[in-house]
């Protein structure tokens, strides 16, 4: 009896391994050259994944992916042309976003999920580059293109997560906030970037839960808190380290909007 292929409902794509940034924690940078996927992969990978009729969401990841601007363009427009409803998704640092960028997401229906560990000075030591994230984030605003924050939590930027919730507070196109715990790999080990302790995730994540609740309660729109989502105790949640993966700037943008029809 032949084997039946299974059938792929969530695809990563790496544009480019290659970053503007030099995060303090990052895990995916080995001294490798970087490198860049070429159109031609793309699409055969787009191909492969998407030949049924089921949904499909594409991922794209790395790496920095607005380093490859026409590579994003190129997925967005196969999903746009797939009978079958698929979305495509881009995590971007935000360093490099533009209103070109910005135009484009929305012109394709591309969900965006930002990295941004908290204020911009705990931005400027974890990630660097934080003038030009924020600038990218208010080129998102004013776009009016939607966009899901994802923070690396860390005993730097623990304190600080309210915060962080308070200035998305004031972006009307911020939709959510997810938090992944350092991962102990890379330039993480032996460096500056040290894991929260269990008492300062508890104490943020029940201060993130009442601004969440307090925002929501002024907001049209809601604000979600993924692990709030996620589990009826958001302390416990918050404590749950991150499942490792190849690259530390992986899947969490476009998990909630719509698929596209």
């Amino acid at each position: 009896m032949p084997l039946i292929p299974p059938q792929i409902a969530y695809l990563t794509l790496w544009p480019t391994t290659a970053c503007n940034l030099a995060c303090a924690y990052c895990y995916a940078s080995q001294g490798e050259a970087p490198q860049t996927m070429d159109r031609q992969t793309a699409l055969a990978a787009l191909e492969l994944a998407g030949g049924h009729d089921g949904p499909l969401h594409v991922q794209l990841a790395g790496g920095e992916p607005t380093l490859v601007p026409e590579l994003i363009e190129a997925v967005a427009q196969w999903a746009s042309q797939r009978q079958a409803p698929t979305r495509v998704a881009v995590q971007t640092n935000g360093a490099l976003l533009t209103p070109a960028l910005a135009a484009m997401f929305k012109r394709w229906r591309v969900a965006v999920g930002l990295s941004l560990d908290g204020p911009p000075e705990v931005q400027e030591l974890q990630r660097g580059q934080a003038a030009q994230v924020m600038a990218g984030l208010e080129i998102l605003e004013r776009a009016g293109v939607d966009f899901y924050v994802t923070a690396v939590v860390t005993a730097a930027s623990a304190p600080h997560l309210p915060r962080l919730l308070l200035m998305l507070a004031g972006q009307a196109h911020a939709r959510g906030l997810g938090l992944d715990l350092l991962t102990c790999r890379g330039r993480a080990v032996g460096g500056h970037a040290a894991m929260a302790r269990p008492d300062a995730l508890a104490g943020a994540a029940s201060r993130l839960a009442q601004l969440t609740g307090w925002l929501n309660a002024r907001r049209t729109r809601p604000f979600v808190l993924r692990e709030l989502e996620r589990c009826a105790n958001p302390a416990r949640s918050f404590a749950r380290p991150r499942p490792a993966g190849p690259w530390p700037c992986i899947p969490r943008a476009g998990s909630t909007p719509a698929a596209r029809p």
